[in-house]
């Protein structure tokens, strides 16, 4: 652990050094995304101002759903950025050199190329949702505390699970950038809670694509709602669902070919 660790800290130090040579590049990346939060926060009053409550919900708890699918993707863009240049290795071969050092591809793949750029925009991102949700999240005791610790690290198993099947389908069809986009805009359906979509949609949502623990779970914990999946639920899945894309990546292993060949 220690040795995955440093080797972290050494590329995300490489990642940072890129990041001061490309300044404006990447000062105008921050830019947007901040555009990007202003209009969520435009987005949340004027539901507030239109709409007193959406399937059950007042709209001001929808603040939970859209801050915590905000924090959760950033944070999952931040670790997993690697997986979005996947394809350039396998079709340039330097994917075979990974295979042959004493670290394990997987890890390269997942966490080879950490986003400095999301890592600074997450202290405007804290400081907006800590203020947006001041009034909301009650007064949190020791078992909401251990409970949200569960159900966040359910969710950030959830996110390494899909984006190890994305690896896998770069894996033997070279193709990454479409697929990862896909991800992207499902996901987005979790940035309100599964029960205002179709109830055919709302079950998908809970049990093959789980979206209700990946972004809405953690909202209700810290929230005090009612939860969408039974937190012990939320754990099976989230456990299968990640042994199930690691036993997927050992299959696509096998499956490859390298770029000589």
């Amino acid at each position: 652990m220690k040795k995955y660790a440093a080797i972290w800290f050494k590329l995300a130090s490489n990642e940072l050094q890129q990041t001061f040579v490309n300044k404006w590049t990447n000062l105008l990346f921050l830019l947007g995304k901040l555009v990007r939060l202003a209009t969520l926060i435009l987005l949340i009053v004027s539901l507030e101002h239109a709409v007193p409550s959406v399937a059950g919900f007042q709209t001001q708890q929808l603040r939970l759903f859209v801050i915590s699918y905000t924090l959760i993707d950033t944070v999952s863009q931040l670790i997993f950025r690697g997986v979005y240049v996947f394809s350039n290795s396998i079709r340039t071969g330097s994917f075979d050199l990974d295979l042959s050092q004493p670290i394990n591809p997987l890890f390269r793949a997942l966490f080879g190329k950490p986003d400095i750029g999301d890592m600074f925009f997450l202290i405007p991102l804290g400081g907006v949702s800590a203020w947006l949700l001041r009034s909301l999240i009650p007064e949190l005791g020791f078992s909401t505390l251990l409970l949200s610790g569960v159900v966040l690290l359910d969710s950030l198993l959830i996110a390494a699970a899909f984006h190890i099947f994305v690896l896998c389908l770069g894996i033997i069809t070279t193709e990454v950038n479409n697929t990862i986009m896909l991800y992207r805009d499902v996901s987005r359906f979790g940035m309100f809670p599964v029960a205002v979509y179709p109830n055919w949609l709302s079950l998908l949502f809970r049990t093959l694509i789980p979206l209700a623990v990946l972004f809405n779970l953690p909202a209700e914990v810290m929230g005090g709602l009612v939860p969408s999946v039974p937190i012990g639920v939320s754990v099976v899945l989230s456990v299968s669902f990640f042994s199930i894309s690691l036993l997927a990546w050992k299959r696509a292993l096998k499956e490859y070919s390298s770029a000589s060949s």
